[in-house]
């Protein structure tokens, strides 16, 4: 538990640092170029941060789609160019806010520019009935998260958000080490009282002393000379000489 525990804490704390060397570096980096959405890619256009900066038109003949997330709703727009687009995803509370300062970024073929961070790849789309609005050959390519003020705020406000998640599954990984920790504890115990005491085995007696040289021979005289020594009972009955009326005589 110990072993599985170590690798995992170092390779959070080393993600802890590459993030704060990746924010140092994206501030000190030139912004991303002006990319259409028909020429985006993933491989190309994204700077630190997943940092982009991208031109298209604004559809707001579709409108945005609007989705409850966790308690909070967001909602999306799209920006297409050609048959090509992607979705910008805000906050709901945002959107007046947020069609009013794409306006203000519109040229005259009526393409708008936005900066934003792509959004992680686990960041759930729209249904596809609404998807469906942009015409079948429609390609949707990537979730966009866009920002208006400065650059050097909206880097501060995206490193914030990626240091906190890395100090977050830091401390949830040592929490779930410590509960592991605890449970396994628990269950040595558990194994420990359950499992039957070990029957005590009987003591041997201790061995007999071995008699002095000598002894054993002392012994077997005394025993001979006390049977010699044993007055022997007569019996009345031995073989011997009778008395009768006529006299003695042997038999």
């Amino acid at each position: 538990m110990g072993a599985s525990f170590a690798p995992t804490t170092v390779g959070f704390v080393q993600s802890y640092h590459q993030s704060k060397s990746l924010i140092a570096d994206a501030r000190q980096a030139d912004a991303p170029p002006l990319v259409a959405v028909s020429n985006f890619s993933r491989d190309s256009g994204v700077a630190l941060l997943d940092e982009v900066y991208l031109q298209g038109e604004l559809r707001e003949d579709v409108g945005p789609y609007e989705k409850a997330q966790k308690g909070v709703n967001f909602s999306y727009l799209a920006l297409q160019d050609g048959s090509d687009y992607v979705l910008l995803y805000f906050e709901s509370y945002l959107t007046d806010l947020t069609l009013e300062r794409l306006a203000k970024t519109k040229d005259t073929g009526g393409r708008v520019q936005v900066r934003g961070f792509l959004a992680p790849r686990y960041r759930a789309a729209p249904p596809k009935e609404w998807l469906a609005k942009f015409g079948a050959g429609a390609k949707y390519k990537a979730i966009v998260e866009p920002y208006f003020g400065t650059r050097e705020a909206a880097i501060s406000e995206q490193a914030q958000d990626g240091l906190m998640i890395a100090t977050i599954a830091g401390v949830m990984n040592l929490a779930l080490f410590f509960v592991a920790a605890i449970k396994f504890r628990s269950w040595r115990k558990l194994v420990a009282v359950r499992r039957p005491a070990k029957p005590k085995l009987p003591t041997k007696a201790p061995p007999l002393p071995m008699p002095k040289a000598g002894a054993i021979e002392r012994a077997r005289k005394i025993t001979e000379l006390a049977v010699v020594s044993t007055p022997q009972k007569q019996d009345k009955f031995q073989d011997g000489p009778i008395k009768s009326k006529t006299g003695w005589f042997r038999k």
